[in-house]
């Protein structure tokens, strides 16, 4: 083998490893809640310029394997600064009739070298009309080339869902 193909042999697993990123979850749910959820509203605000496109992944990803549970689900995708489509969300709402609304903000964004390779999201569970927060978690997703996994970060919240009594097992 070459002298130079070793080192290289040695670094490339490291590499892979940390193109997977890092996701962490913390989670707190209403004290003494026991329903399961049902019927969800995802709406994700993420901040202005392009750091949407993680928000974006990771809000399909929970509507998609929230669906896989048997959770009817909807999205809507805004922006922070956006206020033209507050008609629209109205009536997107009034059409779908949600037992509860996840609210996803993407709160921090870590960039390096011009790509994002970090981003904290807020992620706040809600009944229509009641201000009390059902559940409420902080998450992270960290990685180079791109920031890590969104779909990694979906299963992670949907596991603390279920940790947390909100999906059945």
């Amino acid at each position: 083998m070459p002298r130079m193909t070793r080192p290289l042999l040695l670094v490339i697993p490291l590499l892979l490893f940390h193109c997977g990123g890092t996701v962490q979850v913390n989670s707190l749910p209403r004290r003494g809640w026991s329903k399961p959820l049902d019927r969800v509203f995802l709406l994700c605000t993420a901040g202005p310029s392009g750091s949407a496109f993680r928000a974006n992944d990771l809000q399909e990803r929970l509507a998609r394997t929230l669906a896989a549970r048997q959770v009817a689900t909807r999205t809507w995708m805004s922006n922070i600064l956006d206020l033209a489509d507050a008609d629209k969300l109205k009536a997107e709402l009034v059409a779908f009739q949600p037992h509860y609304l996840l609210r996803i903000s993407q709160v921090a964004a870590t960039y390096t070298n011009g790509s994002q390779t970090a981003a904290t999201f807020d992620l706040l569970l809600t009944e229509p009309g009641v201000e009390e927060p059902v559940w409420r978690a902080r998450t992270s997703l960290s990685g180079s080339w791109g920031g890590g996994d969104p779909e990694k970060l979906a299963q992670a919240i949907l596991e603390a869902m279920r940790q947390d009594g909100l999906l059945a097992p």
